[in-house]
């Protein structure tokens, strides 16, 4: 009896044994689990950077119209402790929609353009035109798709605000000050050429018949309610057209200019301590050596959300900027219509302008870069 009752009482043991060894792993889990959500979520919360809270207003207008969207990522599994940014997704959220949405609209605008060519016209009949206004809608619709890829690519915008916030996680005020001031003033400009090219748009499809043609695939032969809400969903549409073709290039001018601002100051920085010390100490050095790389990586991931719309801005810009230039030359009795030739100043000569600011904030960085 005593030898069952000691059986009874090791199995008893094991049992317990067992069952506390289960409770245990059970705890860790959850631990490593919970460990897993606050450290992906300290990963992921890139918008309550103080870089980022500065530069709010650019990516709020840019929301606004469908070229930004704030979404949630999240871990395909949560087996283990460390987040393995591989293997990030977004949540699904309504901001992503409507940026999903705005791209939808924009391709069928481009789609539509089929209706507008005539197999009758020649270059001197406004042919050339017609090429550059639909290499415009191409280039709105790839830099929509340039800016959703952005912000739901984990590598891209949300990697570069909290990269930058490692290496200064508090700004100082001159910091500060000129990042919240280049914000306002990219965010006024961009606000300002829009409200100029949607006047412009308004005056010649609602009160002149010069973008007639462009409304495809609905002519003046429809009714004139038909016709007139045709005039109405076009300048909607050019609404989004235009903050597309123009906040990728503020965006690109806005981050441009805050890498001169860092690698600036780390140059200064470094000239200071050489004309202090000849002589740095090897830790000084390494040090330098090290925020120097990180920097060169805040450029990488910069470069990653920003040279799908470098490219096909300076490719568009450069062929729409010679085709509109020559057919303003070869056009016939273009001074008997000032609408239309107000028209092609103002597209020369905003293509000028955008491809300037484009090309200028590249070279900008690459010149301090080398520099540095």
């Amino acid at each position: 009896m005593a030898q069952e009752s000691k059986m009874d009482f090791s199995e008893d043991g094991k049992k317990e044994d067992a069952n506390d060894s289960m409770n245990l792993n059970h705890s860790l889990d959850m631990h490593k689990e919970n460990k897993l959500e606050s450290n992906l979520e300290h990963i992921l919360d890139y918008k309550e950077t103080p870089l980022f809270k500065t530069v709010k207003p650019l990516f709020l207008s840019m929301k606004l119209v469908g070229l930004y969207h704030t979404n949630k990522l999240q871990h395909r599994n949560s087996n283990g402790s460390k987040v393995n940014k591989q293997k990030l997704f977004a949540r699904f959220t309504i901001s992503s929609a409507y940026s999903i949405f705005v791209i939808i609209v924009l391709s069928v605008n481009l789609l539509r353009l089929i209706w507008v060519f005539d197999s009758n016209e020649s270059l001197e009949n406004g042919l050339l035109f017609k090429l550059s206004f639909t290499n415009w809608y191409l280039l709105c619709l790839i830099n929509a798709i340039a800016c959703y890829l952005g912000a739901a690519r984990y590598h891209n915008i949300p990697e570069f605000f909290l990269k930058w916030n490692e290496i200064c996680p508090k700004m100082e005020p001159k910091c500060h000050t000129y990042a919240r001031n280049k914000s306002i003033l990219t965010t006024f400009l961009c606000w300002f050429g829009v409200f100029i090219n949607m006047g412009t748009s308004i005056y010649s499809v609602l009160f002149t018949n010069v973008l007639n043609n462009y409304l495809g695939p609905f002519t003046d032969n429809n009714s004139e309610i038909v016709f007139y809400v045709a005039k109405i969903l076009f300048l909607i549409i050019n609404i989004y057209c235009s903050t597309a073709w123009i906040f990728p290039s503020g965006l690109t001018y806005l981050i441009s200019m805050l890498l001169v601002k860092e690698f600036t100051t780390f140059n200064e920085n470094l000239k200071k301590d050489f004309n202090y010390n000849y002589r740095l100490c090897a830790f000084k050095l390494e040090k330098y050596r090290q925020t120097h790389q990180a920097i060169c990586t805040l450029t990488g991931h910069a470069d990653d959300f920003l040279n799908i719309h470098f490219a096909a801005a300076f490719l568009v810009h450069m062929a729409n900027f010679t085709m509109l230039l020559y057919s303003m030359m070869i056009t016939k009795d273009l001074t008997s219509l000032p609408i239309v030739l107000f028209m092609y100043i103002v597209w020369i000569v905003a293509t000028a302008v955008f491809l300037g600011i484009d090309l200028v904030s590249a070279c900008l960085v690459n010149y301090v870069v080398c520099k540095a």
